[in-house]
Protein backbone atom coordinates (compact mmCIF):
# COMPACT_ATOMS: atom_id res chain seq x y z
CA UNK A 1 0.00 0.00 0.00
CA UNK A 2 1.08 3.40 -0.85
CA UNK A 3 1.90 5.53 2.63
CA UNK A 4 -0.91 7.82 3.04
CA UNK A 5 1.10 10.50 4.43
CA UNK A 6 3.06 11.13 1.50
CA UNK A 7 1.37 12.17 -1.82
CA UNK A 8 3.87 12.06 -4.71
CA UNK A 9 3.49 14.70 -7.24
CA UNK A 10 4.66 16.46 -10.55
CA UNK A 11 6.81 19.47 -11.14
CA UNK A 12 8.30 21.08 -13.97
CA UNK A 13 11.54 22.89 -13.25
CA UNK A 14 11.93 25.98 -15.77
CA UNK A 15 13.69 28.16 -13.50
CA UNK A 16 17.55 27.77 -14.06
CA UNK A 17 18.12 28.36 -10.58
CA UNK A 18 16.07 25.76 -9.47
CA UNK A 19 17.88 23.07 -11.75
CA UNK A 20 20.64 24.35 -10.04
CA UNK A 21 19.69 24.11 -6.81
CA UNK A 22 18.24 20.73 -7.29
CA UNK A 23 21.35 19.42 -8.83
CA UNK A 24 23.83 18.39 -6.02
CA UNK A 25 20.81 15.91 -4.88
CA UNK A 26 20.23 14.52 -8.85
CA UNK A 27 23.89 13.81 -9.38
CA UNK A 28 24.84 12.38 -5.49
CA UNK A 29 24.97 8.91 -6.98
CA UNK A 30 26.26 9.37 -10.07
CA UNK A 31 30.20 8.74 -10.84
CA UNK A 32 32.42 11.56 -11.07
CA UNK A 33 32.47 11.01 -15.04
CA UNK A 34 28.83 11.13 -15.47
CA UNK A 35 27.96 13.74 -13.25
CA UNK A 36 30.61 16.21 -14.86
CA UNK A 37 29.43 15.51 -17.82
CA UNK A 38 25.26 16.09 -17.08
CA UNK A 39 26.34 18.79 -15.02
CA UNK A 40 28.41 20.44 -18.40
CA UNK A 41 24.95 19.30 -20.83
CA UNK A 42 22.88 21.17 -17.65
CA UNK A 43 25.16 24.63 -17.95
CA UNK A 44 25.55 24.30 -21.61
CA UNK A 45 21.54 24.05 -22.19
CA UNK A 46 21.28 27.27 -19.73
CA UNK A 47 24.05 29.58 -20.81
CA UNK A 48 22.84 28.79 -24.35
CA UNK A 49 25.76 26.91 -25.99
CA UNK A 50 23.07 24.61 -26.72
CA UNK A 51 20.07 25.36 -28.20
CA UNK A 52 18.25 22.77 -27.10
CA UNK A 53 15.53 22.85 -24.12
CA UNK A 54 15.91 21.62 -21.19
CA UNK A 55 13.34 19.50 -19.74
CA UNK A 56 13.44 18.80 -15.95
CA UNK A 57 11.00 16.83 -14.26
CA UNK A 58 10.53 16.31 -10.22
CA UNK A 59 8.39 14.08 -8.38
CA UNK A 60 8.51 15.29 -5.04
CA UNK A 61 6.41 14.72 -1.86
CA UNK A 62 3.16 16.95 -1.73
CA UNK A 63 3.73 18.07 1.95
CA UNK A 64 7.56 18.39 1.49
CA UNK A 65 9.28 19.78 -2.22
CA UNK A 66 12.39 18.46 -0.73
CA UNK A 67 11.12 15.07 0.00
CA UNK A 68 12.54 14.17 -3.68
CA UNK A 69 11.46 11.15 -4.95
CA UNK A 70 12.36 10.58 -8.74
CA UNK A 71 13.53 13.17 -11.21
CA UNK A 72 14.28 13.58 -14.82
CA UNK A 73 16.21 16.09 -16.81
CA UNK A 74 15.57 15.25 -21.01
CA UNK A 75 17.41 17.30 -23.62
CA UNK A 76 14.72 18.77 -25.98
CA UNK A 77 15.71 19.20 -30.06
CA UNK A 78 14.77 22.79 -31.73
CA UNK A 79 12.84 21.84 -34.92
CA UNK A 80 14.90 21.96 -37.92
CA UNK A 81 15.34 20.89 -41.42
CA UNK A 82 17.92 19.37 -43.67
CA UNK A 83 17.43 19.00 -47.52
CA UNK A 84 18.05 15.18 -49.11
CA UNK A 85 17.01 14.63 -52.63
CA UNK A 86 14.81 11.87 -51.28
CA UNK A 87 12.91 11.10 -48.63
CA UNK A 88 13.32 7.45 -46.20
CA UNK A 89 10.11 6.16 -47.38
CA UNK A 90 11.42 5.90 -51.03
CA UNK A 91 14.15 4.04 -49.47
CA UNK A 92 11.67 1.39 -48.17
CA UNK A 93 9.95 0.59 -51.98
CA UNK A 94 10.50 -1.99 -53.81
CA UNK A 95 12.56 -0.82 -56.31
CA UNK A 96 15.86 0.42 -55.93
CA UNK A 97 16.09 4.59 -55.42
CA UNK A 98 18.06 5.16 -58.18
CA UNK A 99 15.66 4.00 -60.50
CA UNK A 100 12.86 6.52 -59.33
CA UNK A 101 12.05 10.06 -60.34
CA UNK A 102 14.05 11.93 -58.47
CA UNK A 103 12.38 14.83 -56.37
CA UNK A 104 13.71 17.68 -53.58
CA UNK A 105 12.23 17.07 -49.74
CA UNK A 106 13.21 19.03 -46.82
CA UNK A 107 13.10 16.14 -44.30
CA UNK A 108 12.69 17.43 -40.59
CA UNK A 109 15.16 15.75 -38.77
CA UNK A 110 13.95 13.13 -36.50
CA UNK A 111 13.10 14.73 -32.81
CA UNK A 112 14.40 13.19 -30.43
CA UNK A 113 14.60 13.68 -26.98
CA UNK A 114 17.70 12.86 -24.92
CA UNK A 115 17.45 11.51 -21.03
CA UNK A 116 20.35 13.92 -19.65
CA UNK A 117 20.24 11.62 -16.39
CA UNK A 118 16.55 10.33 -14.40
CA UNK A 119 16.82 8.56 -11.30
CA UNK A 120 14.31 7.22 -8.48
CA UNK A 121 15.49 7.96 -4.52
CA UNK A 122 15.00 4.83 -2.29
CA UNK A 123 14.46 7.00 0.70
CA UNK A 124 10.79 5.40 1.50
CA UNK A 125 8.76 2.48 1.00
CA UNK A 126 9.52 0.53 -2.58
CA UNK A 127 5.55 1.12 -3.35
CA UNK A 128 6.09 4.69 -3.09
CA UNK A 129 8.61 4.72 -4.81
CA UNK A 130 7.03 2.46 -7.60
CA UNK A 131 4.55 5.02 -7.79
CA UNK A 132 6.55 7.99 -8.44
CA UNK A 133 8.31 6.20 -11.23
CA UNK A 134 4.79 5.59 -12.76
CA UNK A 135 4.14 9.10 -12.44
CA UNK A 136 7.39 10.33 -13.68
CA UNK A 137 7.03 8.51 -16.76
CA UNK A 138 3.48 9.62 -17.33
CA UNK A 139 4.80 12.94 -17.38
CA UNK A 140 7.37 12.46 -19.72
CA UNK A 141 5.17 11.33 -22.00
CA UNK A 142 3.03 14.15 -22.06
CA UNK A 143 5.32 16.37 -21.95
CA UNK A 144 7.40 15.08 -25.20
CA UNK A 145 4.05 14.41 -27.24
CA UNK A 146 3.13 18.21 -26.44
CA UNK A 147 6.50 18.95 -27.95
CA UNK A 148 5.90 16.56 -30.78
CA UNK A 149 8.62 14.65 -30.07
CA UNK A 150 8.69 11.49 -31.64
CA UNK A 151 11.56 9.25 -30.25
CA UNK A 152 13.29 9.24 -27.04
CA UNK A 153 16.81 8.02 -25.82
CA UNK A 154 18.90 7.30 -22.87
CA UNK A 155 22.48 6.46 -23.31
CA UNK A 156 23.53 5.19 -19.87
CA UNK A 157 26.42 3.46 -17.91
CA UNK A 158 25.71 -0.10 -18.75
CA UNK A 159 24.77 -1.29 -15.26
CA UNK A 160 21.97 1.03 -15.11
CA UNK A 161 19.84 -1.24 -16.57
CA UNK A 162 16.70 -1.25 -13.82
CA UNK A 163 15.34 2.54 -13.89
CA UNK A 164 15.29 2.63 -18.38
CA UNK A 165 13.37 -0.06 -18.31
CA UNK A 166 10.75 1.40 -15.73
CA UNK A 167 10.31 4.58 -17.84
CA UNK A 168 9.54 2.24 -21.02
CA UNK A 169 12.65 2.60 -22.64
CA UNK A 170 14.39 -0.49 -24.63
CA UNK A 171 17.37 -1.72 -24.44
CA UNK A 172 19.31 -1.47 -28.09
CA UNK A 173 23.33 -2.32 -27.55
CA UNK A 174 26.15 -1.61 -25.58
CA UNK A 175 29.16 0.34 -26.93
CA UNK A 176 32.43 0.93 -26.24
CA UNK A 177 34.13 4.09 -27.02
CA UNK A 178 37.43 3.42 -28.57
CA UNK A 179 40.16 5.94 -29.29
CA UNK A 180 43.55 6.01 -31.13
CA UNK A 181 46.55 8.34 -30.63
CA UNK A 182 47.49 9.64 -33.75
CA UNK A 183 51.20 10.13 -34.45
CA UNK A 184 54.14 9.57 -37.40
CA UNK A 185 53.83 5.96 -37.22
CA UNK A 186 50.79 6.06 -38.79
CA UNK A 187 51.76 7.24 -41.45
CA UNK A 188 55.01 4.67 -41.51
CA UNK A 189 52.77 1.86 -40.91
CA UNK A 190 50.47 2.88 -44.10
CA UNK A 191 53.12 3.56 -46.44
CA UNK A 192 52.22 6.94 -47.49
CA UNK A 193 52.90 10.71 -46.33
CA UNK A 194 49.87 12.07 -47.88
CA UNK A 195 46.62 11.19 -49.02
CA UNK A 196 43.97 13.12 -51.72
CA UNK A 197 40.45 11.88 -52.15
CA UNK A 198 40.49 10.08 -55.12
CA UNK A 199 43.26 8.26 -55.20
CA UNK A 200 43.49 4.85 -56.64
CA UNK A 201 45.52 2.14 -55.06
CA UNK A 202 46.42 -2.13 -55.27
CA UNK A 203 45.48 -4.23 -52.61
CA UNK A 204 45.49 -7.98 -51.91
CA UNK A 205 42.43 -9.03 -50.59
CA UNK A 206 41.59 -12.45 -49.02
CA UNK A 207 38.34 -14.22 -50.30
CA UNK A 208 35.62 -16.30 -48.41
CA UNK A 209 35.84 -18.77 -51.43
CA UNK A 210 39.18 -19.56 -52.35
CA UNK A 211 42.21 -19.48 -50.32
CA UNK A 212 44.10 -17.43 -52.62
CA UNK A 213 44.03 -13.92 -52.69
CA UNK A 214 43.09 -11.57 -55.14
CA UNK A 215 44.36 -8.21 -56.43
CA UNK A 216 41.57 -5.53 -56.67
CA UNK A 217 42.13 -1.83 -57.83
CA UNK A 218 40.08 0.52 -55.34
CA UNK A 219 39.47 3.92 -55.30
CA UNK A 220 37.85 6.19 -52.60
CA UNK A 221 35.69 8.79 -53.58
CA UNK A 222 34.59 11.62 -51.56
CA UNK A 223 30.78 12.50 -51.92
CA UNK A 224 29.56 15.27 -54.14
CA UNK A 225 26.67 17.36 -52.42
CA UNK A 226 25.75 18.90 -55.43
CA UNK A 227 24.77 15.88 -57.39
CA UNK A 228 21.54 14.54 -56.60
CA UNK A 229 22.38 11.20 -58.23
CA UNK A 230 25.60 10.88 -56.44
CA UNK A 231 23.48 11.21 -53.19
CA UNK A 232 20.67 8.53 -54.27
CA UNK A 233 23.55 6.37 -54.54
CA UNK A 234 25.09 7.30 -51.71
CA UNK A 235 21.93 6.27 -49.61
CA UNK A 236 21.48 2.93 -51.41
CA UNK A 237 25.24 1.91 -50.18
CA UNK A 238 24.42 3.03 -47.22
CA UNK A 239 21.38 0.95 -47.00
CA UNK A 240 23.30 -2.05 -48.40
CA UNK A 241 26.20 -1.78 -45.77
CA UNK A 242 22.80 -1.94 -43.19
CA UNK A 243 21.89 -5.47 -44.80
CA UNK A 244 23.00 -8.33 -42.01
CA UNK A 245 25.47 -6.08 -39.97
CA UNK A 246 26.56 -6.94 -36.52
CA UNK A 247 27.08 -3.37 -35.31
CA UNK A 248 23.87 -2.20 -33.49
CA UNK A 249 21.11 -4.19 -35.57
CA UNK A 250 18.36 -2.82 -32.50
CA UNK A 251 18.77 0.48 -34.41
CA UNK A 252 16.76 -0.76 -37.58
CA UNK A 253 13.58 -0.98 -35.82
CA UNK A 254 14.04 2.64 -35.38
CA UNK A 255 15.52 4.58 -37.98
CA UNK A 256 16.06 3.87 -42.05
CA UNK A 257 19.49 4.25 -42.94
CA UNK A 258 18.37 7.33 -44.75
CA UNK A 259 17.08 8.82 -41.87
CA UNK A 260 20.05 8.39 -39.63
CA UNK A 261 21.97 10.06 -42.26
CA UNK A 262 19.78 12.60 -41.93
CA UNK A 263 20.81 13.24 -38.22
CA UNK A 264 24.55 13.01 -39.10
CA UNK A 265 24.21 15.99 -41.41
CA UNK A 266 22.25 17.76 -38.78
CA UNK A 267 25.45 17.49 -36.48
CA UNK A 268 26.86 20.12 -35.20
CA UNK A 269 30.19 18.34 -35.64
CA UNK A 270 29.12 17.41 -39.35
CA UNK A 271 32.41 17.28 -41.77
CA UNK A 272 30.93 17.39 -45.40
CA UNK A 273 34.61 16.45 -46.95
CA UNK A 274 34.62 13.69 -44.31
CA UNK A 275 31.67 11.14 -46.52
CA UNK A 276 33.88 8.75 -48.87
CA UNK A 277 32.82 5.56 -50.91
CA UNK A 278 34.98 3.11 -51.84
CA UNK A 279 35.03 1.44 -55.43
CA UNK A 280 36.45 -1.48 -56.90
CA UNK A 281 37.78 1.35 -59.48
CA UNK A 282 37.66 4.30 -60.96
CA UNK A 283 34.42 3.55 -62.75
CA UNK A 284 33.30 0.83 -60.54
CA UNK A 285 30.49 -0.43 -57.98
CA UNK A 286 30.43 1.40 -54.71
CA UNK A 287 31.68 -1.65 -51.93
CA UNK A 288 32.32 0.89 -48.57
CA UNK A 289 31.59 4.10 -47.26
CA UNK A 290 33.12 5.80 -44.59
CA UNK A 291 31.55 9.07 -42.71
CA UNK A 292 34.32 10.96 -40.85
CA UNK A 293 33.15 14.09 -38.33
CA UNK A 294 35.32 16.58 -36.24
CA UNK A 295 33.84 16.98 -32.71
CA UNK A 296 36.84 19.08 -32.03
CA UNK A 297 39.77 20.66 -33.64
CA UNK A 298 42.00 18.01 -32.07
CA UNK A 299 39.85 14.98 -32.92
CA UNK A 300 38.12 13.22 -35.78
CA UNK A 301 35.43 10.89 -35.38
CA UNK A 302 35.22 7.61 -37.29
CA UNK A 303 31.32 8.24 -37.61
CA UNK A 304 30.41 4.98 -39.61
CA UNK A 305 32.06 2.91 -41.53
CA UNK A 306 30.39 0.00 -43.88
CA UNK A 307 31.29 -2.84 -45.92
CA UNK A 308 28.43 -4.40 -48.29
CA UNK A 309 27.83 -7.98 -47.37
CA UNK A 310 29.21 -9.86 -50.51
CA UNK A 311 32.67 -7.93 -49.74
CA UNK A 312 33.09 -8.28 -45.60
CA UNK A 313 35.93 -10.34 -44.43
CA UNK A 314 38.18 -10.01 -47.50
CA UNK A 315 40.17 -6.88 -46.23
CA UNK A 316 37.89 -3.99 -47.15
CA UNK A 317 37.34 -2.98 -44.06
CA UNK A 318 40.78 -3.07 -42.82
CA UNK A 319 41.65 -1.29 -45.86
CA UNK A 320 39.19 1.56 -45.35
CA UNK A 321 40.02 1.95 -41.94
CA UNK A 322 43.90 2.28 -43.27
CA UNK A 323 42.36 5.20 -45.44
CA UNK A 324 40.20 6.98 -42.71
CA UNK A 325 43.40 6.83 -40.63
CA UNK A 326 45.64 8.58 -42.88
CA UNK A 327 42.79 11.28 -43.30
CA UNK A 328 42.84 11.91 -40.11
CA UNK A 329 47.08 11.97 -40.13
CA UNK A 330 46.53 14.29 -42.98
CA UNK A 331 43.80 16.68 -41.13
CA UNK A 332 46.67 16.79 -38.22
CA UNK A 333 43.99 15.77 -35.45
CA UNK A 334 45.90 14.54 -32.06
CA UNK A 335 43.12 11.36 -31.60
CA UNK A 336 40.48 9.09 -33.67
CA UNK A 337 37.54 8.27 -31.80
CA UNK A 338 34.76 5.58 -32.57
CA UNK A 339 31.91 3.70 -30.74
CA UNK A 340 31.44 0.03 -31.56
CA UNK A 341 28.52 -2.49 -30.61
CA UNK A 342 30.51 -4.77 -28.45
CA UNK A 343 28.84 -7.60 -29.87
CA UNK A 344 30.54 -6.95 -33.31
CA UNK A 345 33.39 -9.06 -32.22
CA UNK A 346 34.72 -8.67 -35.75
CA UNK A 347 34.93 -5.12 -35.78
CA UNK A 348 36.58 -4.88 -32.03
CA UNK A 349 39.07 -7.59 -32.84
CA UNK A 350 40.47 -4.86 -36.15
CA UNK A 351 40.17 -1.76 -33.70
CA UNK A 352 42.43 -3.74 -31.58
CA UNK A 353 44.74 -4.54 -33.90
CA UNK A 354 44.47 -1.20 -35.54
CA UNK A 355 45.57 0.56 -31.58
CA UNK A 356 42.45 1.41 -30.64
CA UNK A 357 42.20 1.19 -26.84
CA UNK A 358 38.66 1.24 -24.96
CA UNK A 359 38.00 4.49 -22.94
CA UNK A 360 34.58 3.58 -22.05
CA UNK A 361 31.08 1.48 -22.04
CA UNK A 362 28.06 2.74 -22.42
CA UNK A 363 24.19 1.59 -22.39
CA UNK A 364 21.88 2.85 -25.25
CA UNK A 365 17.93 2.70 -24.28
CA UNK A 366 15.07 3.98 -26.82
CA UNK A 367 11.62 3.63 -27.63
CA UNK A 368 8.79 5.44 -29.42
CA UNK A 369 6.94 8.23 -27.60
CA UNK A 370 4.21 7.06 -28.33
CA UNK A 371 4.91 3.43 -27.36
CA UNK A 372 6.44 3.66 -23.66
CA UNK A 373 3.36 2.62 -21.34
Amino acid sequence: MQDPKVIPVTRILLDPQDIQQFLPRIVENLSLHRGLRLADEIHACIAGRKPDELLSIIVHAEHDPSLILATAILSIPTPTEVCHPISPDEHRKPNPPDTQPIRQAALPVRRLAEVLHAASFPNTSDDLISHASQLLKDRIKSELIKREIQQIRWITEPTNRGYPTQLGLMHLSTVQHMRLQMGRRHHENLGRENFNPGDSNDVMLSSQETSSPSRLHLHLQPVSWDSKEGLVEYFGLVEKTYSDSEDSPGFAAFNSSAQTLNDYRASPSFDPQGWFSLHESDQGKPIACIILSMPSRRTLELVYLGVIPSHRRTGIGRHALDLAITLACDKGVEQMVLAVDETNEAALQLYRQTGFQKTDRESVWMNEVQRIG
